[in-house]
This record gives C-alpha cells, sequence and structure tokens, in this order.
C-alpha cells in the first residue's frame, strides 16, 4: 500500500459529498491569510461574536469606542456582534477565526454567566488575552484540518466545545471574564436571551417569562426581531434538528422520534410528509450517514 502524503486528506471525495460537510462556514472555525497592507474591513459578520487568534504577525483593529488595537501573533481577542470593526494588517498575518453565537453547551453558557461578578472590577478596554498551551496546540491542529479540507460540521460542533474546554482548565476565571466581557458584562439583548434558550424545548409561555416579558409582549417583539413569527421559527428549529439527529450513524427512527416528542408513528410520518414531502423512512434514507 503506498504511503499517504503526511498533511494529504484521504478519500476526499468521501468527505465532501458527505451531508455534513460544509462548503461554506457560517459558524465555526475559518483560516485566514492575509498580506500587509490588507484592510480587516467586512471580515467578521456583525450577526455573530467572532474570536480571532493570531498566529502569526501584526494588526491594528478598531471595535466601536476602541480605536486602534495592536494584536499581535500569538494573541486573542473577542469581537463582539453588531460592532463596528476596521482595521488593517500592519505585518503578514495569519488567523484562526471562531465564529459563534453563543457558546452551544448549556453548562458553558450558565459558566460564563458564573463570571459576571467579576467584571465588576474589570477596566475593559479590548485589550488582548495571550494564547498559551494547551490552546496553542489546539490552534495549530485546527488551523492543519482546515488546510487539509476537513470542514465537517461536527468537527467544528467537538472544537466548539474542546475550545471552552480549553479556556476553563487552563485561564484563570478573571481573565476569561476579561475576554469574554463584550457577552457577559452587560444585560443580554433579547436576540441574546433567545440564542442562550434556543436549544431547549421550552413553550412560549416559558421563553416570555425567562424574557421578563408577557407572552403577547414577546410574540410581538419576536416578530420585529426575527422578521417572522414564533411558531415558524420554532418549526424550522425542530426540523433542522430532526434532521441533524438523521444524521446521527445507526441512529433508529423511533430513537428519532423519542427525542422529539413523538409518541405514535402516525404523528411523526405526518410531521416529515408536512414539513419535509417524505416519509420518514425515505428522510433517513436522504439524510443517514454512510456506513462503509
Amino acid at each position: 500500500m503506498e504511503a499517504n502524503v503526511e498533511g494529504a486528506l484521504l478519500y476526499l471525495d468521501e468527505h465532501v459529498n458527505c451531508n455534513n460537510f460544509l462548503h461554506a462556514v457560517e459558524t465555526g472555525f475559518t483560516y485566514h491569510e492575509e498580506e500587509k497592507g490588507s484592510t480587516l474591513n467586512g471580515k467578521f459578520l456583525d450577526t455573530y461574536n467572532h474570536l480571532l487568534f493570531l498566529v502569526e504577525g501584526a494588526c491594528t483593529i478598531s471595535c466601536n469606542e476602541f480605536q486602534d488595537r495592536t494584536i499581535k501573533g500569538g494573541e486573542m481577542i473577542l469581537i463582539p456582534r453588531a460592532a463596528t470593526v476596521h482595521g488593517q494588517v500592519t505585518q503578514s498575518a495569519k488567523w484562526l477565526q471562531m465564529t459563534f453565537a453563543l457558546p452551544h453547551s448549556g453548562c458553558d453558557r450558565l459558566v460564563l454567566e458564573g463570571y459576571q461578578p467579576y467584571c465588576e472590577a474589570i477596566y475593559y478596554d479590548f485589550q488582548p488575552l495571550d494564547i498559551r498551551e494547551p490552546l496553542s496546540t489546539f490552534i495549530n491542529l485546527m488551523v492543519f484540518y482546515l488546510r487539509s479540507g476537513m470542514n465537517c460540521a461536527h468537527l467544528h460542533s467537538m472544537k466548539h466545545a474542546e475550545l471552552f474546554f480549553s479556556l476553563r482548565g487552563f485561564y484563570q476565571k478573571e481573565e476569561i471574564a476579561t475576554l469574554f466581557y463584550p457577552l457577559i458584562g452587560r444585560p443580554l439583548s433579547f436576540r441574546e436571551q433567545i440564542e442562550k434558550w434556543k436549544d431547549r424545548d421550552d413553550s412560549v409561555t416559558q421563553l416570555a417569562k425567562a424574557c421578563n416579558m408577557s407572552q403577547i409582549a414577546f410574540l410581538k417583539k419576536f416578530k420585529e426581531e426575527y422578521n417572522e413569527t414564533f411558531f415558524r421559527w420554532e418549526l424550522r428549529r425542530r426540523c433542522n434538528r430532526i434532521l441533524a439527529d438523521m444524521a446521527i450513524p445507526n441512529i433508529t427512527i423511533k430513537e428519532v422520534m423519542s427525542r422529539h416528542g413523538f409518541h405514535a408513528a402516525p404523528n411523526f410520518n405526518r410531521f416529515c410528509k408536512t414539513n419535509f414531502g417524505c416519509t420518514p423512512t425515505e428522510l433517513m434514507k436522504r439524510y443517514g450517514t454512510k456506513t462503509h
């Protein structure tokens, strides 16, 4: 058997043709290289937060009221959603960028909230934090994966969780609070509150209560923010979770039904025909992970 060339991704066609391959990354990890003099304008979607890990080089970044902050290789900074950002690469730069709404894990979100008391003693000035081990190893490996063409949705999800494990395990709480100050050092916006609860199966009544709003006010605010009704958004979210579960290797239709509160096969059958245009069995064949 011919040896694999170091760094070459094996079975590339199978990887690219998998349902979980990300041809474009909206949330997750991306790798960037820019020459000296390049601008950073437009590099950060304003609907998401961005953790910027500068591997090499240097750049100046202005973010909201903080002007011309210098970020060097071996440093990281958080650029919050909806920020006014512009900047320039001052030395040819390489960086890993994690784009996200909130931590995926409810546990990680609760931990971040627990750091809020530390924010009271912090004078936040949009200053970078040093990248230390094991985070530097994590970053190098993620860059290696991305440059090799490995761009699986499951990989991004696992590495998202691993990143927060590394931060919690090897950085002081005060450092984490400083890094995430834009997220935890101020009251959550309506959209951020929704993101906080979106992975749970709460009713509209429970979500309205969590936002300290009446149900009528909540539904009106939701329509204004998202330009669609809560119930339409909730249906789309439920459909996306079902499709994600269908891709789990060796999962059964019965297990998918149980995960999503369907207690009778006819009900799930009607749901799938109405929302996916096919039966659960056909949906499993279409989206189920192929094993070899």
